[in-house]
């Protein structure tokens, strides 16, 4: 099972139903604040639902060696960090996070994101990750910038989020690039 300690404040490691409690609270807790830049937040609305995304992404891990991460910080769940499909054919993948609010401005999940790059670049062997990021949200506009990740262009209403279709800036970095970063 996937499970990387990256520092003494911050493991990562494979979702699983039992980490829905904590998941739905954080959710549930700062539904406002999230729902700005998540499509999926109002879709949430339940402890079922929130198992149902965890026993779903155990599956996928098991599967294909999809992580879907939570962050643990200080032995508690704060986020999460995941990968969103495997294109094996291709070797590409994308990357997804969220983080609670009051865990911000720490570095914590451009650590995250590193670490599961690593794991993209070196235990998987892919050659691209591509990151999206709505254009207006600039702290998570910040990680890609942070590591290194190549700004491509922006996809136009790529994502629907509370009605409105948001542009999406696109992120990518390439195996021989991260060897170099």
């Amino acid at each position: 099972m996937f499970r990387h300690t990256v520092d003494r404040e911050l493991t990562l490691r494979q979702v699983t139903p039992d980490d829905a409690p904590a998941l739905f609270a954080l959710i549930d807790e700062q539904r406002d604040w999230l729902r700005t830049w998540l499509p999926w937040v109002d879709l949430s609305t339940g402890i079922e639902i929130t198992r149902g995304f965890t026993e779903n992404a155990l599956a996928a891990y098991h599967r294909d060696g999809m992580v879907t991460a939570v962050l643990v910080v200080d032995g508690a769940v704060g986020g999460v960090c995941g990968l969103h499909a495997l294109d094996h054919t291709n070797k590409s993948t994308s990357l997804g996070y969220w983080l609670s609010r009051d865990l911000q401005g720490r570095g914590l999940m451009t650590r995250a994101v590193r670490a599961l790059a690593d794991h993209v670049f070196r235990d998987l062997r892919f050659h691209r990750l591509e990151i999206r990021c709505a254009v207006g949200n600039a702290p998570s506009r910040g990680i890609p910038t942070r590591l290194g990740f190549r700004e491509e262009g922006v996809a136009r209403g790529a994502e629907l989020v509370n009605g409105t279709f948001l542009d999406l800036v696109v992120y990518a970095m390439l195996d021989d690039e991260w060897d170099e970063a």
